[in-house]
């Protein structure tokens, strides 16, 4: 025996708003019509699910234990039904993303550009910080997470990876050779710290990522700042050495305004995971804008294995 939708959509409103009529009025439906159609249900059920008096309806304890479920079934068709229409439209509405200030500042400049091409109604924002934004939170869709993600409820979606380089000016470098990590101890580095002005530095020969042994640099300087464009900026004033994504370092490499030393070391990879709650990708705005997020993102956090 096939339930109808109607059915329980009616045995819902009844047990709402407390009797027939107001349930009526509410599905612009006949008092007839809402009341043979809880008498089906009950029928298909076998169980009396509404007691009727002359002034008032109530739930029998049958019709209790039911109603939480049928409001599940009737919430998901109704769902259903929503993303059925969505699908027929372009997606529309606000999507909003939290990433750290500088991968966030790439993938504003480099990637929503994409999304609002292919998506003209659609509308981004973007929350730049280093705290861990809480993602259960609904005010944010999804963020692009640094190293874990330590909430297990989160889906957790691999992008890539990026690797940190110590960087120099042309100036510095002339009058600071290094030949290895090492070195780093005797120079003034610049932290990437809001607390402290000492940090320690791990390498990886670049040749041997996954077995080279680490080599720890305790490191330390006059400037510290919790901000990785404030430290080039910095580096290429020839104020000290800089340790930072490569990704971010690439366009000065290449511009002359700094130098990479150490070219044989590097940090090992810090991945970089696409993060977001369990059900998202099922709300079309944020589905579409997800999706070519898992097509683009690993090109911009992608490294050319020559240069670093």
């Amino acid at each position: 025996m096939t339930m109808s939708f109607t059915e329980l959509h009616c045995f819902r409103e009844v047990a709402r708003s407390g009797g027939i009529t107001a349930a009526a009025e509410r599905l612009a439906l006949s008092k007839s019509s809402v009341s043979k159609y809880i008498t089906r249900l009950e029928e298909r059920l076998g169980v009396k699910v509404l007691e009727r008096s002359s002034r008032r309806v109530h739930l029998t304890p049958a019709g209790e234990r039911l109603l939480p479920r049928v409001e599940s079934i009737v919430a998901d068709g109704q769902l259903l039904v929503e993303q059925a229409l969505e699908e027929l439209a372009d997606p529309s509405g606000l999507v909003r993303v939290a990433a750290t200030p500088e991968f966030g500042a790439i993938v504003a400049q480099r990637f929503f550009p994409s999304v609002v091409a292919r998506y003209p109604a659609l509308r981004l924002t973007m929350t730049s910080a280093y705290a861990m934004e809480d993602l259960q939170d609904p005010h944010y869709d999804f963020a692009l997470r640094i190293g874990q993600v330590r909430d297990e409820r989160l889906v957790a979606r691999k992008m890539g990876s990026f690797r940190r380089i110590a960087v120099v000016s042309p100036s510095f470098a002339a009058e600071h050779p290094l030949s290895s990590p090492e070195e780093l101890s005797a120079l003034p580095c610049l932290i990437f710290s809001d607390r402290r002005n000492e940090s320690t530095w791990t390498f990886v020969r670049r040749d041997d990522l996954d077995s080279s042994a680490p080599i720890e640099v305790p490191v330390q300087g006059p400037l510290s700042v919790l901000n990785f464009t404030t430290i080039l900026a910095m580096a290429e004033r020839g104020l000290g050495v800089a340790y930072v994504p490569y990704f971010l370092a690439g366009e000065s490499i290449e511009r002359g305004r700094l130098i990479r030393c150490l070219a044989e070391h590097c940090s090992r990879p810090t991945p970089v995971f696409l993060a977001y709650r369990v059900g998202s990708e099922r709300i079309r705005r944020v589905g579409v804008v997800l999706e070519m997020a898992r097509e683009q993102l690993p090109r911009l956090i992608a490294e050319d294995d020559e240069a670093t």
